[in-house]
């Protein structure tokens, strides 16, 4: 039974069995989620999803980050799962084709904060999940986005629930029941992409998780074969049936979080990021201007198509899925920042203008399967003929090309600075630091819920 050898998995994996170059990394991911989600909670979706949370009151049982306020474990982990995505500045994986922070992050510091966890079980359930998350993405990730359906939302449901059920110390069966739960709460649709239900998805997936152990540890029901089974997860969620046993087998042999991870320097889709990092490559390496431009050629791989948003972007959240949009920022700015997708920016932004240039070349031969190992090419051509091109593999932030943990702190600054005092942002980004020799997160979540004076 696959969905009990995964959840033998979860339950019998310690932080001891943790390989040791993982924990800087989750600390990192951590850092990261916080400050993209304080940044979030400035977001016109971020305060409507932060009063809801409000309004409906309940449990103060942990906090809200940028809200000044504590609600019930399911409500703090939907609106802080929906602010670390709201920007789609949140880190994303590989093997995961999705946003592994903003799913695990928010239940984790929920259970966490109500039940004082240390700062140690808070990293053992993190990566546990992310294994967990990842092992079953790479095989079903890309049927699932076939399908329409959004692999953060759904697999991100079980990934999280594994954190969680690891985090209360859930026996096997009892996991396997959680996954059960957790797959029938499980959603989320790729059409929402580009507006703020993406985040609210995602938001969704770790309130499903906290859900699914609440009612497990209450004595709940549900199928033991969830993912194997005949009408399970697998089948149908992606269509096709995948070998759970190899999966199971693969957990933790090697844990996939050092390689796959990648923290976004840019705010906007993960699959742009070598594009964008080609295209500032040449603006900075050669002395042309906007004005002597005569065509941009990106080619990229032909699944863009279905995720891009091709038409000129009117909203924040819609430059953040148009591919010309900022690569035609990246030439005229020579960065792409939180300030190139206000709504203003986007509709008055001198890059507009330049997107009829910025052609788009589909490489037919970048199929699913090898998405992420192919290098996106940017190639210029001015107006008097010359050329110049580049292609990227392995953008910044990526495992293979990390930023480092003062690049990411700075990163959590400039997300902060516009709630948090500079005392506030050194002592939070100091806790997160040491969060493996934390007794408690309360230190640290008074910091991230404050609100802007």
């Amino acid at each position: 039974m696959s969905t009990e050898r995964i959840a033998n998995f979860i339950a019998n994996t310690s932080y001891e069995k943790i390989p040791e170059e993982a924990i800087p990394v989750a600390k990192m991911c951590i850092l990261d989620g916080l400050g993209v989600a304080l940044a979030g909670s400035r977001e016109p979706a971020g305060r409507i999803i932060t009063e809801y949370a409000n309004n409906c009151g309940g449990r103060p049982e942990s906090a809200v980050i940028g809200g000044g306020f504590k609600t019930n474990i399911q409500l703090a982990a939907l609106a802080n799962g929906t602010l670390v995505h709201i920007l789609d500045y949140d880190d994303h994986a590989i093997t995961w084709m999705g946003h592994p922070t903003s799913v695990l992050l928010p239940p984790i510091i929920a259970f966490s904060e109500r039940d004082h966890l240390s700062g140690q079980q808070i990293l053992e359930a993190y990566i546990i999940g992310w294994e967990v998350g990842s092992k079953l993405s790479n095989n079903l990730s890309l049927s699932l986005t076939e399908q329409g359906w959004h692999p953060t939302a759904t697999v991100g449901t079980l990934a999280a629930t594994a954190a969680c059920g690891k985090l209360v110390k859930l026996n096997s069966r009892q996991m396997s029941t959680a996954l059960g739960i957790a797959a029938s709460e499980a959603a989320g649709l790729r059409q929402n992409f580009g507006t703020d239900t993406k985040a609210l998805q995602v938001g969704k997936a770790g309130a499903n998780a906290a859900l699914a152990i609440i009612l497990t540890q209450m004595g709940f029901t549900a199928s033991q074969t969830i993912l194997e089974g005949p009408f399970g997860f697998s089948r149908v969620f992606g269509k096709k049936e995948c070998n759970l046993n190899a999966i199971a087998q693969e957990l933790g042999n090697p844990f996939d979080i050092s390689t796959s991870y990648a923290v976004k320097p840019y705010p906007c889709c993960g699959l742009f990021q070598r594009s964008i990092d080609a295209m500032l490559h040449l603006v900075k390496k050669y002395p042309f201007s906007p004005d002597q431009l005569a065509e941009v050629e990106c080619l990229i791989p032909s699944m863009l198509r279905e995720i891009m948003f091709d038409s000129r972007p009117e909203t924040g959240l819609q430059g953040k899925f148009s591919l010309r949009y900022c690569i035609a920022t990246a030439l005229v700015d020579r960065n792409v920042t939180l300030h190139h997708f206000t709504d203003e920016k986007v509709q008055y932004s001198t890059a507009q203008g330049l997107m009829p240039k910025v052609k788009l070349s589909y490489n037919e031969s970048i199929t699913g399967e090898n998405l992420l190992n192919i290098p996106q090419t940017v190639r210029v051509k001015l107006q008097d003929g010359t050329e110049y091109a580049h292609a990227v593999a392995w953008p910044v932030g990526y495992s293979c090309n990390p930023l480092g943990w003062d690049e990411v702190a700075s990163k959590f600054s400039d997300c902060a600075n516009d709630i948090l005092s500079p005392g506030d942002i050194n002592e939070a980004i100091g806790l997160i630091s040491k969060l493996q020799s934390l007794t408690s997160v309360s230190e640290l979540m008074a910091i991230v819920s404050k609100t802007k004076p």
